[in-house]
């Protein structure tokens, strides 16, 4: 807002924000593979980790990332149903995300 309570042509600032991982499945629930969707993440190497609820790591890979926005499909297709836990790791950045197998 200027000096005369008028609004200037700035519609967006970034001011010292540090990018935030975020993470989607589609679809949801799902019955053998589901799709990551990683956003906001660099564009290097980073860890999925997926566990069941008690902690047991089912599947880990590095995957080789060139973009922000990543699609990775995750094939559970030989684990029971249930709820999983997928965690994506890069630098000191991890988010993670509820995965229902049915």
């Amino acid at each position: 807002m200027d000096n005369n309570g008028k609004y200037s042509e700035i519609r967006s600032a970034r001011i010292n924000a540090q990018t935030l991982i975020t993470l989607s499945l589609q679809p949801v629930p799902f019955y053998k593979i589901t799709e990551l969707q990683v956003n906001g993440i660099a564009p290097k190497t980073f860890r999925l980790v997926i566990t069941d609820m008690m902690g047991k790591v089912i599947q880990q890979k590095n995957i080789t990332n060139t973009e922000e926005y990543r699609k990775v499909p995750i094939d559970l297709s030989s684990s029971s149903s249930g709820t999983y836990i997928l965690k994506v790791i890069q630098d000191e950045k991890i988010a993670t995300v509820k995965a229902v197998k049915l």
